[in-house]
């Protein structure tokens, strides 16, 4: 026998397999955080399906009841949701909080650059690109958001110079994004 907690979580990832029941799935995860409102999965999992059903203020719900761990999924998954809704104010918020909180990260400044970029702080998206990359060195997918503040700068060669860096890199996908965003720009 498996307790209510258990049975709800099942049921939730049973029926969000597929769109037709998404609806079961929502109220399996909804019984479920009426008997515990802080629960991680839960909340997660139905801020993902709030966020593919487009209902940014519930995804951001779920996912503001867990954000104080700091869960890097859950602050990737509540930024966007935020940006979706155009609220880019309170993602640079969240993800300055996260800085505070837990330090510089590769990962937070990328996102925060990708905030100054639909801001229009091209400077600034630059800097936190720059600085993710003085981190994490190897990973030359934070170049995308360089490429993306370059191109917004109206610097075509410049973007297309880091674009072709990516190219570069180990990553495979972020080998095919940098040929992606090389090709637009060449």
């Amino acid at each position: 026998r498996v307790s209510d907690r258990e049975r709800y979580a099942i049921e939730g990832d049973y029926y969000r397999q597929s769109e037709k029941t998404y609806g079961m799935a929502i109220d399996a995860y909804r019984a479920l955080l009426d008997l515990y409102p802080d629960d991680t999965i839960a909340n997660t999992n139905l801020g993902v399906l709030y966020s593919g059903l487009e209902e940014w203020d519930k995804a951001i719900d779920c996912y503001m009841a867990i954000l104080r761990g700091g869960d890097p999924i859950v602050v990737g998954n509540l930024v966007e949701c935020l940006q979706a809704k155009g609220d880019l104010g309170k993602a640079e918020e969240i993800l300055q909080e996260q800085i505070r909180r837990h330090g510089e990260s590769p990962k937070v400044q990328a996102a925060l650059a990708q905030i100054h970029c639909l801001q229009g702080q091209t400077e600034l998206a630059i800097r936190e690109i720059d600085q993710a990359l003085a981190s994490a060195p190897a990973n030359l997918d934070y170049l995308q958001g360089k490429v993306q503040a370059l191109a917004l700068r109206d610097n075509p060669a410049a973007a297309e110079a880091e674009a072709r860096k990516m190219i570069q890199g180990k990553n495979p996908a972020g080998v095919m994004k940098g040929w992606g965003e090389a090709a637009k720009l060449a």
